[in-house]
C-alpha cells in the first residue's frame, strides 16, 4: 500500500471523505478533542502531585510521574493514528501535548530558574535593565552577552508588565515553546507526502530528548531554535508564491533569520549553513535561469545569512570560537580514542547516584532500535520519491546524523555534544520516521487493528525513551538538595544564602563555589564568580586536602574576596561527574567522594574568617590572606 492511502481503512463499498478532504477541513470536533485536552490536564495535574511528594523526600512516585506523561501523549497519538483529523485537529491537539509537557517543567519548581543554563542567563538580563547597555561581561558564561537576543526580549516584557525577571522569563518561553511546537507543525505539512503525516512527525518529535526539558529553560537555544524552524517554515512557504507575497514573506524570514545570528551561536551556524546547502541543492535541479527565482529565499535571503553571521562572529562575538573549538574538540578527540581502544568508553544507564532500573534499560536500547530500523524506510521514500523536493531530501539527509548523536554518549565529553545535538537532528528526523512507521507497519500487516496498535506502541516507546536517554530516576523529579545530583541548589537554605550574599556583601565582589552553588551565586547573589583561568585553579583552591602555598596563591592570583562552601559537597556522589569543574580529578584525584576533613579545610585556615553559616552553607572572607 503506498503512503498516500489513508491512515484508516474504510470497509469496502462505504462512502467516505477522502483523507485529504478531512484533513483540509475546517471544522473542530470537540468530541474528538476531548480525550487529548483532558488527557493533558489530568497528566500535569498527576506530574505536580508526583513532584510535590517527590521535593519532600517520598518514595515511589516514579509511576505516578510516568502515568503523568502518558496521559499527556498516549490520548494524542492514539487519536492521530487511529482517526482521520483535520489539520485544525491536529494542531490543536499537538500544542494541547506541547504546552502540557512545559508545564511539566514548571511544575518541578514553580516560579524558579531551576535548570543551570537559566541562572546563567538571568545577570544578563539583570545587567540589561540596570546599565540599560548590551554585552555587560558575565562570569558564568562569558560568550551569552554576546548574543543577547532573548535578554533584550525578556527585558522589554519586565518593562512593559512589571514582571520581576524569572516570571516574566517563564512566560516567554511559554510562548516561545508554542511557537515551535506551531512552526514546526506548519514547516513539515510543506514538505510531508502526504501532508497529512505531518501530524505523526510532530508527536515525533514531541519525543525529542531535548524538548522536554533543556529546550524548555530560559537559554538562548530555546528561542533560537524556534525562531530557525519559524524562518525556515516562512522560507518554504515564500517558494510557493509569487509576486508581492513572496517578497513579504522572505523579508519575514530574513527578519527571522537575523534574530537566529544575535541569539545563539551554534543554531545560527546550522540555520545559515542549511540556507546554503538548500539553495545550491535548488540550483542544481534548475535547468533555465528563469527558475532560480523559486530558490529559497529568491538567493539573497541566504547570502545575507552568510555575511551577517561572519560580521557577527567576527566583529562582536569573536569569543565564540575560543568558547566552543575546545568543547567540540574534547567530544570529538574522546570519541576517537574511544575508537581506536586507547581509553574506555562512558558506561551508559549509570552515573553516581546509581543504575538505571532494567525496565528503563530496555525502553531506553528499544526506541533507539525502533527509530533505527524506521530510517531506511522514510529515507527511501523521501529520495526516491519523484514529488519530493530538495528541502525534502535534505531531511531525509539529516536524519542519517542521529546515529552519530549515539556515539558521542559514548565519550564523557562529548556525551553533552551529542545530547544537545538532537534538538536539531530530530527536525529531518521527525519526518523520516513517522514515513518509515507508517510504511513499516503497511509492511508488517494488513490487519488495521493490529496496525494501529503497534504503531501506538513504537510511539510511546520512541517518546520514553527520549526522557530516558537525558534524564535519571534521580534528577527526572526535585528532590531534597544533593550537591552531587542536582545542576543548581533551588531549596530553601542555598536560596536564602544568595539572597544574604546580594544584601550583606553587594554585587560584584569575587567568589569561589561549587558549579551548583556558583551557578546561584553569580546569578541571584549577584556576585563575580572567579573560574579557572592561567594560574587560578578552582579545582586546587577546593580539592586540595591542605589550604597550603599553592592554595594562597591561587587565592592571590584570582582576587578572591570569599569563598563559598557546602558541607553536603561531603561523601556527596557528583551525579554530573564532577562537583567543581569537569576536569576537577586530573588537578586533584579525590576517589569517588570528597572527604568531609577536604571540604571542612577552611574552618582551620586562621586567616579565613567566617562570615555566614547557615548549617550547611559557609561563607569565608579571605581578605586576611592579602595582609
Amino acid at each position: 500500500m503506498s503512503v498516500d492511502a489513508p491512515l484508516d481503512t474504510q470497509p469496502s463499498g462505504e462512502q467516505v471523505p477522502s483523507a485529504d478532504a478531512v484533513w483540509l477541513s475546517r471544522t473542530l470536533r470537540w468530541r474528538l478533542l476531548a480525550a487529548p485536552l483532558l488527557g493533558a490536564i489530568a497528566g500535569v495535574a498527576c506530574v505536580a502531585i508526583a513532584d510535590a511528594a517527590s521535593s519532600r523526600g517520598a518514595s515511589g512516585t516514579q509511576i505516578l510521574w510516568w502515568l503523568s506523561m502518558a496521559l499527556i501523549f498516549a490520548p494524542t497519538a492514539v487519536t492521530v493514528l487511529t482517526r482521520r483529523v483535520s489539520r485544525n485537529e491536529a494542531a490543536f491537539m499537538l500544542l494541547v501535548a506541547g504546552m502540557a509537557l512545559y508545564a511539566v517543567k514548571l511544575v518541578y519548581a514553580p516560579g524558579r530558574f531551576w535548570e543551570f543554563d537559566e541562572l546563567l542567563h538571568y545577570p544578563n538580563v539583570d545587567a540589561l535593565l540596570s546599565t540599560g547597555h548590551l554585552f555587560t561581561p558575565n562570569s558564568l558564561l562569558p560568550v551569552s552577552p554576546y548574543y543577547p537576543g532573548l535578554e533584550t526580549v525578556t527585558a522589554v516584557i519586565v518593562r512593559l508588565t512589571g514582571l520581576p525577571i524569572i516570571q516574566a522569563g517563564l512566560v516567554f518561553i511559554g510562548v516561545v515553546h508554542a511557537l515551535m511546537v506551531a512552526s514546526l507543525f506548519l514547516l513539515l505539512e510543506r514538505i510531508a507526502l502526504p501532508p497529512r503525516l505531518t501530524a505523526i512527525a510532530s508527536l515525533v518529535y514531541l519525543a525529542c530528548p531535548a524538548f522536554l526539558y533543556f529546550d524548555s529553560q530560559f537559554a538562548y537555544e530555546s528561542l533560537a531554535l524556534a525562531l530557525t524552524v519559524a524562518c525556515l517554515f516562512t522560507l518554504r512557504a515564500a517558494q510557493l508564491e509569487e509576486g508581492g507575497r513572496r517578497l513579504r514573506l522572505e523579508i519575514l524570514a530574513a527578519v527571522l533569520m537575523l534574530c537566529v545570528i544575535v541569539t545563539h551561536h551554534i543554531t545560527s551556524i546550522v540555520l545559515v549553513a542549511l540556507l546554503v546547502v538548500w539553495t545550491f541543492g535548488e540550483m542544481l535541479g534548475k535547468r533555465r535561469l528563469s527558475r532560480f527565482a523559486t530558490l529559497p529565499g529568491s538567493g539573497w535571503v541566504p547570502l545575507l545569512g552568510v555575511v551577517a553571521l561572519l560580521g557577527w562572529l567576527l566583529k562582536v562575538a569573536s569569543a565564540t570560537v575560543s568558547y566552543l573549538g575546545p568543547q567540540l574538540a574534547s567530544g570529538v578527540t574522546e570519541l576517537l580514542r574511544i575508537l581506536a581502544l586507547d581509553e574506555s568508553g562512558r558506561a551508559l544507564f549509570q552515573s553516581g547516584a546509581g543504575t538505571t532500573p532494567v525496565l528503563e534499560r530496555a525502553v531506553g536500547i528499544g526506541s533507539v532500535a525502533i527509530i533505527i530500523v524506521l530510517i531506511p524506510f522514510g529515507f527511501r521514500y523521501l529520495w526516491t520519491r519523484r514529488e519530493s523536493t530538495v528541502l525534502s531530501r535534505l531531511f531525509a539527509i539529516g536524519s542519517l546524523a542521529y546515529p552519530a548523536t549515539l556515539a558521542l554518549r559514548f565519550a564523557p565529553s562529548g556525551w553533552e555534544i551529542g545530547s544537545r545535538a538532537t534538538a536539531f537532528v530530530y527536525i529531518p528526523l521527525s519526518l523520516t520516521v513517522a514515513v518509515g512507521l507508517y510504511l513499516f507497519m503497511e509492511r508488517l500487516t494488513r490487519r488495521r487493528l493490529l496496525r494501529m496498535c503497534a504503531a501506538i506502541l513504537a510511539l510511546l516507546a520512541v517518546f520514553a525513551g527520549g526522557i530516558i536517554a537525558v534524564t535519571s530516576p534521580y534528577t527526572r523529579e526535585p528532590a531534597p538538595y544533593s550537591p552531587g545530583l542536582a545542576w543548581t541548589p533551588f531549596d530553601v537554605e542555598s536560596l536564602a544564602a544568595a539572597q544574604w550574599a546580594a544584601t550583606t556583601f553587594g554585587p560584584g565582589h569575587r567568589i569561589a563555589a561549587d558549579s551548583a552553588g556558583g551557578a546561584l551565586m553569580g546569578s541571584l547573589g549577584y556576585q563575580d564568580v572567579v573560574a579557572s583561568q592561567g594560574k587560578v585553579s578552582i579545582s586546587q583552591l577546593f580539592l586540595s586536602p591542605d589550604f597550603g602555598p599553592r592554595e594562597v596563591q591561587i587565592a592571590k592570583s584570582g582576587r578572591i574576596d570569599h569563598v563559598m562552601v557546602d558541607r553536603r559537597i561531603a561523601g556527596a556522589q557528583p551525579l554530573k561527574g564532577y562537583i567543581y569543574e569537569r576536569w576537577e580529578r586530573t588537578v586533584q584525584p579525590y576517589g569517588s567522594t570528597v572527604s568531609s576533613d577536604t571540604v571542612n579545610k577552611f574552618d582551620r585556615l586562621f586567616e579565613a574568617s567566617k562570615v555566614f553559616d547557615s548549617g550547611n552553607v559557609e561563607f569565608f572572607d579571605l581578605h586576611r590572606l592579602f595582609q
